[in-house]
């Protein structure tokens, strides 16, 4: 009997010990749980790392059913940006400066814009006014046999769009 009594208080010293030591535990990872929810906004984000999420595309603009009909009123026409500037090479000179444009070649057969940040940061009109200028100038569409060009991305290489005889298409 004594011996289970020893073996009753030696354990039960030990289990209390435990228990302290895991409510300290505790407290101290509700501590570090509400610092971080401060840090970053809500309680439990990032204690197990970084979440992991998908590739994110800022860049390009989300696939949309086209409204083309909302710049079916615009009587903007290329001639407009010559006859203001003076001349085509002064408009395209003006890209490149700007960076909308990066370079232009012929890749596979395919004519290739290439387009910088300052491209992707206009609107959708202003896109598809620099790519029908580029298209009024060069006549790719009238006189290349596929018709139309691409516009890529000069960073990634990736396809921002096409631009043919139905007008541009974003991705």
């Amino acid at each position: 009997m004594v011996f289970l009594s020893v073996n009753y208080q030696f354990f039960k010293g030990i289990l209390m010990r435990f228990f302290i030591f895991f409510q300290v535990l505790i407290m101290i990872l509700a501590g570090v749980s509400s610092a971080q929810a401060d840090l970053f906004g809500n309680t439990g984000k990032w204690i197990w790392g970084p979440p992991n999420t998908d590739p994110v595309r800022p860049y390009l603009e989300e696939g949309k059913i086209p409204h083309n009909s909302q710049w079916a009123d615009d009587e903007w026409e290329p001639q407009m940006w010559i006859e203001d500037r003076g001349s085509a090479k002064a408009v395209i000179d003006g890209f490149y400066a700007a960076g909308v444009v990066t370079d232009q070649y012929i890749d596979h057969g395919m004519p290739v814009l290439e387009v910088g940040q300052t491209f992707l940061e206009l609107s959708g009109q202003e896109k598809r006014r620099v790519a029908a200028f580029f298209d009024h100038v060069f006549r790719v569409t009238q006189t290349h046999e596929k018709g139309a060009f691409h516009i890529i991305f000069h960073k990634h290489d990736a396809l921002v769009g096409l631009f043919g005889k139905e007008g541009l298409q974003l991705q």
